[in-house]
């Protein structure tokens, strides 16, 4: 978990204040703002790539395997000598069956099955959430997206100065955050070309990501004292021209 002090927000705020930009909310807003923006980053970072989700198969695997050995013991000859110690072994034999077919129908769900039931609607909408992470890289979605609506919703910039002034306060929170390029600091470049969204991710399967996008951006306005309504903010970038970055 990251965490923004309020000293460290003052020097975020004195740094793009430098270069002429206006705090429009206030400093808890705003340390509010990039406290959600890198809880989500953290998020990105878990599944972004397929390793997070290759473990769960994995450790899902052997979690059926062993519930399936158990019940193949429970079902063999010796099952009249389990009954006179095992409490319920009918009942358990049910609950093992049921594990089994239930992890069996988790790892064949995709972000886009139409779900048949309610705990495979739950199932779905869990994987629609960690695969819309894989349309860019950690860092796209922290530059190019919860940094800029953070920026957005905070600041006001002087005309003909707004690349610079976000490329400024992106590189501070960073900083603050100590989130690095290997052992050193991202560059201004980096943050612009993260912001650009440049990684080819075509081989990736689209989803619906309205509703996680709604979801973050509702709690972003909550943190600026701001009503969120659908495309408000959309329209907050484009007056600032930062959907453009």
């Amino acid at each position: 978990m990251f965490d923004v002090g309020s000293f460290n927000t003052e020097r975020i705020i004195r740094s793009v204040e430098a270069e002429g930009s206006e705090l429009t909310s206030n400093k808890m807003a705003l340390a509010t703002c990039i406290q959600i923006s890198a809880e989500w980053y953290s998020e990105a970072l878990k599944y972004t790539s397929r390793r997070s989700e290759k473990m769960q198969q994995t450790a899902s695997r052997r979690l059926q395997a062993a519930a399936n050995e158990l019940l193949l013991q429970l079902k063999n000859d010796r099952s009249e000598f389990y009954r006179s110690f095992v409490v319920n072994s009918d009942q358990l034999a049910k609950q093992l069956s049921n594990l089994s077919h239930g992890i069996e129908t988790a790892l064949r769900l995709q972000p886009d099955t139409v779900p048949s039931s309610g705990r495979e609607y739950d199932l779905v909408e869990i994987l629609a959430y960690r695969a819309h992470f894989k349309a860019r890289s950690p860092l796209e979605w922290l530059a190019g997206v919860y940094l800029i609506e953070t920026f957005a919703l905070n600041f006001r910039v002087a005309k003909g100065t707004l690349l610079k002034n976000y490329t400024v306060f992106a590189i501070a929170v960073l900083k603050e955050l100590k989130i690095k390029n290997g052992s050193s600091n991202y560059s201004a470049e980096s943050i612009r070309r993260a912001a650009r969204g440049g990684r080819d991710r075509r081989k990736v399967k689209k989803v619906d990501d309205m509703q996680f996008i709604a979801e973050r951006q509702m709690h972003l306005y909550a943190a600026c004292g701001r009503h969120w309504k659908r495309e408000a903010l959309k329209r907050t970038l484009e007056d600032l021209g930062l959907s453009e970055l």
